[in-house]
């Protein structure tokens, strides 16, 4: 059962039945790769600062984006990160 304990939540606490099936995978799988999900963006006019900003935001505001599996099998939300900062590459700069 998961119960909301606001005053804890930043000290370690069990992974869900699904979370520590994934991270038992992990570990012992032939494989190092974790489940992601990858998107790409065409988008003119861009303005990387106002996304960031977004992300940030983001991050801030829920706090399973700044949760850690830590090596014994728990999980802990950090109470701060640092800002993320995003990796850009420009598509003129790749020959088709």
């Amino acid at each position: 059962m998961i119960v909301h304990d606001p005053e804890h939540r930043h000290q370690p606490f069990p992974l869900t039945d699904v979370q520590r099936a994934y991270w038992l995978g992990r570990q012992t799988g032939a494989t190092s790769i974790a489940t992601h999900i990858y998107h790409e963006f065409d988008v003119e006019h861009f303005n990387v600062t106002r996304f960031t900003h977004a992300v940030n935001a983001l991050i801030a505001r829920h706090e399973m984006l700044r949760a850690r599996v830590l090596p014994d099998g728990t999980q802990q939300i950090l109470a701060q990160v640092p800002a993320y900062q995003l990796e850009q590459a420009r598509s003129e700069c790749f020959v088709p």
